[in-house]
């Protein structure tokens, strides 16, 4: 009992604390949404959270806090950003070419950041999904960024002229052929660029040294669209900063626990978890909308592409973890877009059909005579264990957890209708304007 009213003062804390954060970042938020954006802003410090991990398997770095520039629209170039050079991981069953060619790709890249490397892009998987990887540079902030993408290179985007996409693995289409980032551009949309990354927290776009490094591309953009990201990825009072596969397993057996004040216990760190999340991405958000071109900040759509219907998950598991209240999370969702000043797109793919599980064919190299159907973690543990891009007990690949390919085309044919619904109204302000 005694260690139990330790760890319940030291959560009073930190929902308290976590509470008066809440409350000062929804004023500012809240007060760009009301008055229009502000000539001079701010800026509070928020504590960093670690970088991120691959999805469910790996430990996390420690980052350093350092001060946050406040980003300026851009004016020294005549463009945002100019989408280069682009490249697909080789057709080998060499992990070591693998590895040359990102090391190749990073060479180009002028400052170290989340995005300036392909570490969390999911390359090793290039027998069942071939990664396409394009230099994008950032004259602003003098950033070179890898970015996954399909479409094509060579584009220079101007302000406004593009949107961008956050979020986890889910939102480069892990285990997809495409995404529904490269869907909406195949559909006539505007160039995106894909700021996506296994296990990425709405922190690790505000984290050092990543922000002004990204602010440019983001304060320029028509819309950001945020696919909810996994709330285990942001901290609670027991383990701070570090997110990693461990402590998430601690904190399933405490919620499956047959000690009612251990279960409690871990309902109360999930609690703290949304409320740290609640908080990046109203910081995230407050960002972009102060160093935005005046009258005219990105619009923010807030997507959830879940097999969980948007009412709520059933288990810890199902991702975004810990959004499991099944009469609340679209709730919490509804209040956070209020606050954002954000539409809540409902990308939810569990009433699909599934897509058929695709075959391990995109490596000529390394060809497989298996007809077994893997999921994706099986079947990247079968090519580990072989020592080559493709294993012998994995022919074909699916996943329950991460959206498949119908999902993404769905996914994208609700964000084309929200965005296109936007546009309108645009033009049709236009015509009013000019009388026409």
């Amino acid at each position: 009992m005694r260690q139990h009213s330790k760890r319940s003062f030291s959560g009073t804390l930190f929902f308290v604390h976590m509470r008066l954060k809440t409350l000062m970042l929804g004023i500012l938020v809240g007060g760009v949404n009301a008055v229009g954006i502000m000539n001079t802003i701010v800026e509070p410090m928020l504590e960093p959270s670690p970088a991120p991990t691959d999805e469910l398997h790996a430990k996390p770095k420690r980052t350093k806090s350092v001060a946050k520039p406040v980003a300026k629209p851009v004016e020294h170039a005549n463009y945002v950003a100019k989408i280069g050079d682009c490249s697909t991981v080789p057709d080998t069953p060499d992990f070591k070419l693998i590895q040359q060619w990102q090391d190749k790709m990073k060479a180009s890249v002028t400052k170290p950041s989340m995005f300036a490397d392909t570490n969390h892009l999911y390359v090793d998987d290039r027998c069942f999904v071939a990664r396409r990887v394009c230099e994008v540079t950032v004259p602003a902030s003098d950033a070179v960024l890898l970015l996954p993408r399909d479409g094509p290179g060579s584009i220079t985007l101007q302000s406004k002229d593009y949107d961008v996409v956050l979020g986890a693995a889910n939102s480069i289409g892990c285990v997809a052929r495409y995404s529904f980032a490269s869907l909406l551009e195949k559909d006539g949309s505007l160039p995106i660029l894909n700021l996506g990354r296994s296990a990425m927290g709405p922190h690790t776009y505000t984290d050092e040294p990543n922000w002004p490094l990204l602010a440019p591309v983001f304060i320029n953009a028509r819309a950001i669209i945020i696919c909810i990201m996994g709330g285990r990825h942001s901290p609670e009072s027991e383990t701070g900063k570090l997110s990693d596969i461990d402590a998430f397993e601690k904190l399933k057996g405490m919620y499956h626990s047959k000690n009612p004040e251990e279960v409690e216990h871990a309902k109360e760190l999930i609690r703290q978890s949304l409320a740290s999340a609640a908080l990046e991405y109203q910081e995230l958000v407050r960002r972009i909308r102060a160093g935005a071109p005046a009258g005219k900040p990105p619009r923010i759509l807030l997507v959830w592409q879940s097999s969980c219907p948007i009412s709520g998950c059933t288990g810890l598991d199902e991702f975004p973890q810990y959004y499991m209240e099944r009469s609340g999370t679209q709730n919490v969702l509804a209040s956070l877009a209020t606050v954002l000043g954000a539409e809540v797109i409902d990308a939810s793919w569990g009433h699909l059909p599934p897509s058929p599980p695709f075959p391990m064919d995109q490596c000529s190299t390394c060809v497989t005579k298996s007809k077994d159907v893997c999921d994706a973690g099986e079947a990247r543990n079968d090519a580990q264990r072989e020592g080559r891009t493709c294993g012998t007990k994995c022919g074909y690949v699916t996943s329950a957890y991460y959206p498949h390919d119908a999902a993404h085309a769905y996914a994208a044919s609700v964000i084309s209708a929200a965005l296109r619904k936007d546009t309108d109204k645009v033009m049709d302000a236009d015509i009013t304007d000019t009388g026409n």
